[in-house]
């Protein structure tokens, strides 16, 4: 325990709790003492009728001035305990700011880099790189309207399919998007594209377009006169659509006997018969031709002759089921003639 020289608190620790000096050295102490001890000689000598002897200073230096006495008040303590609870309520407010900054911070920091990246897939969708832009977008999940613009990607890019005229891809990309009326809309294209290829002489490419055209048109038309043209289809199938594009070329290049079989007269008596018998076909006529003792039929014309030595008597043209032109080319006569 020790009492401060300067505002004589007792003190435990080893600076004053008021204001804040220092404990007394020992010379302080010592010169403390000789004053003390010389106050009480003159006190003695005054009462004795004496003079007291002349102070004589301590060889040791004597304390600075003192300072201004703090007397602190009764409630001091409490109000240093209140003074305590508001640095720490300051201090508390403090890291909560610096908090709520690195957070605000990161978020700026965070959008910007998003916007970084939604303006880099916004370019590469309209510079046509719908694939990529796509993969930004929906890596961007729920920023701005970065869902609909991914969707908006896949919306280009099925157009663009349409577009370069690459109808099955623009179909598949719709019927994962869910938009069964772009379906329908690329399905009558691929319809038109799949009649324009028929007409080119593209079977193979008008037949997988007519693969997705079903019920459309007359898609099970052609696809009846593609399998026929393939070897795989059915004269009856094709004698069904005589007159529609061009199964009566069909029908005298592969199914020429099967059509013809029977009689067939003009008004004029002219006839021509043609029977099978015993497994061989025959053909008997009346009209004017050249000697041969065989014949045989290619693309609609008639030959007559021997291997080597063909000629062509006539050529049929079927005008329906039971009517043909006939053209002879011996005579260059044309004739009628019905099914009897």
């Amino acid at each position: 325990m020790w009492r401060c020289l300067n505002c004589e608190t007792i003190n435990e620790g080893e600076v004053c709790t008021v204001c804040g000096e220092k404990p007394p050295t020992p010379e302080q102490l010592e010169a403390i003492r000789r004053e003390e001890m010389a106050a009480r000689e003159a006190r003695e000598a005054r009462e004795a009728g004496m003079t007291p002897p002349p102070f004589k200073p301590a060889a040791t230096p004597t304390p600075t001035a003192p300072r201004p006495v703090y007397r602190p008040s009764p409630d001091a303590y409490v109000k240093e305990k209140k003074g305590g609870f508001k640095v720490a309520a300051v201090v508390a407010v403090a890291i909560v700011v610096i908090a709520i900054f690195i957070v605000v911070a990161m978020n700026i920091t965070n959008s910007n880099n998003n916007q970084s990246r939604y303006d880099q897939a916004y370019n590469l969708m309209v510079d046509g790189d719908y694939e990529q832009a796509k993969d930004i977008f929906e890596d961007l999940g729920a920023y701005r309207d970065s869902s609909a613009m991914a969707y908006e990607c896949d919306m280009r890019r099925a157009e663009q399919y349409v577009y370069d005229g690459d109808y099955i891809e623009a179909y598949n990309l719709y019927q994962e998007m869910g938009e069964s009326f772009k379906v329908e809309e690329v399905v009558e294209q691929m319809y038109d594209e799949a009649v324009y290829q028929y007409g080119m002489g593209n079977y193979t490419e008008a037949q997988e377009y007519f693969g997705y055209t079903s019920g459309i048109g007359n898609t099970d038309d052609y696809l009846t006169l593609i399998e026929a043209r393939n070897g795989s289809g059915s004269y009856y199938d094709v004698k069904d659509i005589i007159g529609f594009e061009d199964a009566n070329e069909i029908i005298m290049d592969r199914y020429s006997f099967d059509f013809l079989k029977g009689n067939w007269e003009t008004y004029s008596d002219d006839y021509i018969r043609f029977t099978l018998e015993e497994g061989t076909q025959w053909c008997r006529y009346n009209i004017p031709s050249y000697d041969g003792g065989s014949w045989k039929i290619e693309d609609g014309i008639h030959y007559i002759g021997e291997d080597g030595s063909w000629n062509r008597a006539w050529s049929y043209e079927i005008i329906d089921e039971d009517t043909i032109n006939v053209y002879n080319y011996y005579n260059s006569n044309t004739y009628y003639f019905y099914r009897q």
